[in-house]
């Protein structure tokens, strides 16, 4: 039995980014968002580096099993669960630009 990991994202979970799920998805897609981190003053290039690398080179089975869970989480469907799964593989492909836009 798995224990739930809530991914937080600013402050609230990354499907909730939107009004909708589908909308948060859209969203967490596109290369540019956020444009901002309330936390980007706080964060030195050095350690947003080793952050960076950690989540770049985390395994698709890691990302997988904290995302995926073959049940309904509140009104997050396991397809819901599974997009969002591979929503976060993309944007690992890009961390490293975005962060840099960012910081």
């Amino acid at each position: 039995n798995r224990g739930i990991i809530f991914a937080l994202d600013h402050g609230s979970s990354l499907l909730a980014c939107k009004s909708t799920i589908d909308g948060s998805l859209e969203r967490l897609n596109q290369h540019n968002y956020p444009s901002f981190h309330p936390f980007q003053k706080m964060i030195h290039p050095l350690y947003a580096g080793e952050m960076i690398e950690r989540i770049v080179s985390m395994p698709d089975w890691a990302v997988e099993s904290a995302t995926i869970f073959d049940e309904a989480i509140g009104n997050v469907t396991p397809v819901d669960q599974y997009a969002l799964f591979e929503t976060l593989k993309v944007r690992r492909k890009y961390l490293r630009q975005q962060i840099q836009n960012i910081i």
